[in-house]
């Protein structure tokens, strides 16, 4: 009996992923149909097939619904419908913040009514951005840190990770805190040193080292230099740009990666 109910559960659960496979498939054909007459032209056809997938939702992944937003978006346009046009632009940011229609594909005037329409609506494409990153942060507090949502584009310039902090980046931040810091004790300790060593006649006992302590000194000044320019451009890069993601995963990884030649392996930092 046991093992009667085992196979009609499992016999079950196969017909299911069947079935949701066929269901993928005929909406990927149906979105490849829809496509082809795009590109034929036959743009009134192509929002009907893509109409009638968009009445059910729940059957699309993210993927197909981004790949019918924006095709029947474009569809529109080009059929003169500039209201239905902007309608579906809008649910497409609304749904991805960050898309890009890449311009070797798509009319550069297009591009241009696309991101007419994101300036438009950025305020709530913005605010729904973060709304569903506080609810994301709330169902999965353990993968998923604090929302900022409130920025200052002086704490851009502010050295020992502020900016990154502000950003989201928490790892960045912690590294960036991390050598800078030890970079200016270093440079103000080795600098502190060198005064207590000098003569009245700004002379050294131990002549080496001194001059390896200055040496110190000025690598540590300018390291510490170099680092905070890199921060602050980071910072003001990751400050301005809108499409950036809002939610930063606590998850650090090093992954390594061996070279084509099969000498060396390096690493990749993933924050």
């Amino acid at each position: 009996m046991i093992k009667l109910i085992l196979v009609l559960f499992f016999t079950s659960i196969c017909l299911l992923a069947n079935d949701t496979t066929k269901q993928e498939l005929s909406i990927r054909n149906n979105i490849n149909r829809a496509k082809s007459y795009f590109e034929y032209g036959n743009y009134k056809e192509s929002i009907k097939i893509l109409e009638k997938l968009l009445k059910d939702k729940t059957k699309l992944n993210p993927s197909s619904l981004l790949n019918i937003y924006q095709l029947i978006a474009r569809s529109e346009y080009y059929n003169k419908n500039l209201d239905y046009s902007e309608f579906y632009l809008k649910m497409l940011y609304l749904f991805k913040s960050d898309y890009h229609f890449d311009p070797v594909f798509v009319n550069p005037k297009f591009i241009d009514f696309a991101n007419k329409i994101y300036h438009k609506y950025e305020k709530e494409i913005i605010k729904n951005k973060n709304d569903l990153a506080e609810l994301l942060r709330k169902k999965n507090p353990e993968k998923y840190g604090n929302i900022n949502t409130k920025k200052y584009f002086y704490k851009n310039f502010i050295p020992f990770g502020v900016g990154q902090f502000q950003n989201g980046h928490k790892y960045k931040g912690y590294m960036l805190l991390g050598l800078e810091t030890f970079f200016i004790v270093t440079s103000v300790t080795s600098y502190a040193l060198l005064k207590y060593y000098q003569k009245d006649d700004y002379t050294f006992s131990n002549k080496d080292l001194a001059y390896n302590t200055k040496i110190m000194n000025n690598i540590s000044f300018y390291m510490f230099g170099a680092i905070y320019l890199y921060a602050t451009i980071d910072a003001i890069v990751y400050y301005n740009a809108s499409n950036i993601g809002v939610i930063q995963s606590k998850n650090f990884k090093i992954s390594p990666i061996i070279t084509p030649n099969f000498k060396y392996v390096l690493f990749k930092w993933n924050f």
